[in-house]
């Protein structure tokens, strides 16, 4: 615990200084939002465990523009982040523990019902028990292995000697890109992953085996997308403007966001939490009736295809992956239980009935709402026959091209962690053909966008971890929801796309730590990890050390 506790404050620490150098906006601004996160998070996880989990995860899912919303922010009212949240619960959590340790956890005996307070704190809060020595926990070392990639940018980007040391003094490192830009794109990263990462870790790490805090994360998360829910139906059919400061280019398209960083970011996220409730919902075999399971999981998808109705393509693809993949799965379901097929069939049927004439109501109703977007389509596919580029397709391919120009460039190590925006501005970088009108973005892609900046060993590093993860949680079957989204996007490049990707990755564990030690050779595939992930990293200094000199 003290150990955990020293490296949480040091991380901490040095989130805050590096956040503040890379994004040096009025300090008033940012204790205006910082102090009101921190709070969120601090206080609900040092007084109650059950509600600090319910309210930091739902906290997550709605506050991610609490600057720009609440008008704290107004420099540069764009910027994001959630780290503010994630620190303070992440310190409440700790400070809570120590509390309770010295109030004498362990020592002596609690009661639930025992009429004073600090003993019944006590019992609600039991010891989390003997975990895995330190060293072999898997989150560790990713985290280590992304400050690697952290400081690789610092030794490329800021001008330093073995003699002098690094110079931190403002200069330009290309023309028009300053070193605290060019290192701020990559921090944002950072700053975006590891929060999460180390919520998630100092959670479970201080719960004991047989507590198992998804089952409040997602009465969190529930909570979130059902407001998230109700902001998305009022911007769609009353207000657009309602809550959409500082989501960029969402209101001029037409697009609604709810309180997400824009529709970008809700046109991926909408769909993959609607279809992760739905399936967890009908998981709960068992404890619920099938038929309330089915009319809930079907209420939830509904809803969820509504709330896309001025959202981007990326929401139709993955929305429409999940129901194929569900309908994939009642059809083998009902093929293995014959008896049943009638009946589903018949079910089914109806079900598409209803949900085609809801759809006909609302898209060809007094207001014709699909004739625009059918000439739309139209008019795309008549440009893509004829052999015309598409300007969005174009750009988009000029990304993933980009991508892997820079992957060829440096095809073990790639050319930096969050350097896609920097490369596309140097004209000296290996990219050979760049976007028309001088257009800047991250990658177009999450799979070739992680391939360019940290190549072939990046890719390694990530696949194990991810590997392990999913092992050690059982819950493979959730990160299935982000197969199509990657396609599309870097999800990591906003606070809640890097939210909910590591929630998934990370929060979603179906067994209890207790069963999940009883896995075959899970601690040796924790001792190669960490031997890779090592190994590696030091790599990829070695690495930096070089190509600078």
């Amino acid at each position: 615990m003290i150990s955990h506790s020293i490296l949480s404050l040091s991380l901490f620490i040095i989130s805050l200084f590096l956040y503040r150098y890379s994004f040096p906006y009025p300090l008033v601004e940012y204790l205006s939002v910082f102090f009101p996160l921190f709070l969120l998070g601090f206080l609900p996880n040092f007084l109650y465990r059950r509600w600090g989990r319910i309210f930091t995860i739902c906290f997550g899912v709605l506050f991610v523009r609490f600057g720009a919303l609440t008008g704290a922010l107004t420099t540069i009212p764009e910027w994001t982040s959630l780290h503010p949240l994630l620190w303070g619960a992440i310190l409440g959590i700790l400070s809570r523990e120590h509390f309770l340790i010295f109030m004498g956890r362990g020592k002596q005996t609690a009661d639930i019902s025992d009429k004073d307070p600090i003993r019944r704190r006590l019992a609600l809060n039991p010891s989390p028990g003997q975990k895995l020595p330190y060293w072999m926990e898997p989150d560790i070392w990713m985290v280590f292995f992304l400050s690697i990639l952290v400081i690789e940018r610092t030794l490329q980007y800021f001008p330093w000697s073995f003699e002098t040391g690094i110079n931190f003094a403002d200069g330009f490192f290309i023309k028009g890109l300053s070193y605290r830009e060019a290192f701020g794109l990559t921090w944002m990263y950072w700053d975006n992953i590891v929060p999460v990462i180390w919520y998630i870790f100092t959670e479970e790490r201080c719960s004991s085996d047989l507590d198992n805090p998804n089952k409040h994360w997602i009465i969190g998360l529930t909570i979130g997308y059902l407001i998230q829910a109700v902001i998305i139906l009022e911007q769609t059919f009353l207000n657009p403007n309602l809550l959409m400061m500082a989501t960029g280019e969402s209101l001029k398209v037409g697009r609604v966001a709810g309180l997400w960083r824009d529709s970008g970011s809700a046109s991926w996220i909408i769909p993959t939490l609607g279809l992760y409730l739905a399936w967890k919902v009908w998981e709960r075999r068992g404890i619920w009736r099938e038929s309330s399971r089915r009319m809930l999981s079907i209420f939830i998808l509904l809803i969820t295809g509504i709330l896309g109705l001025k959202l981007g393509k990326t929401f139709w693809l993955a929305y429409g992956a999940g129901l194929f993949g569900f309908l994939i799965y009642f059809v083998l379901r009902k093929i293995l239980h014959p008896n049943d097929w009638i009946q589903g069939a018949f079910r089914t049927f109806v079900f598409v009935l209803i949900l085609s004439f809801g759809f006909s109501l609302l898209w060809f109703g007094e207001n014709q709402k699909l004739v625009p977007a059918l000439s739309h389509a139209s008019s795309l596919l008549k440009k893509t026959i004829s052999g015309e580029k598409l300007d969005d397709l174009d750009y988009r391919s000029k990304l993933m091209n980009a991508s892997m120009d820079l992957w060829k460039d440096s095809k073990f190590f790639g050319n930096g962690f969050g350097s896609m925006i920097v490369h596309l501005k140097d004209l000296k970088s290996p990219i050979q053909e760049r976007p028309r009108n001088n257009f800047v973005d991250t990658p177009a892609n999450f799979y070739l966008g992680w391939l360019g900046e940290t190549g072939i060993l990046g890719c390694l590093l990530l696949a194990m971890y991810v590997f392990l993860k999913t092992y050690i949680a059982q819950n493979a079957k959730y990160l299935l929801l982000l197969v199509i989204p990657f396609m599309t996007g870097y999800q990591i490049t906003h606070a809640d796309g890097a939210f909910v990707v590591f929630f998934l990755l990370s929060g979603t564990r179906i067994i209890e730590n207790s069963r999940s030690k009883l896995l075959s050779k899970v601690d040796l595939m924790k001792i190669i990890w960490m031997v890779f992930a090592i190994g590696i990293s030091l790599h990829y200094l070695v690495f930096a050390i070089f190509r600078h000199t």
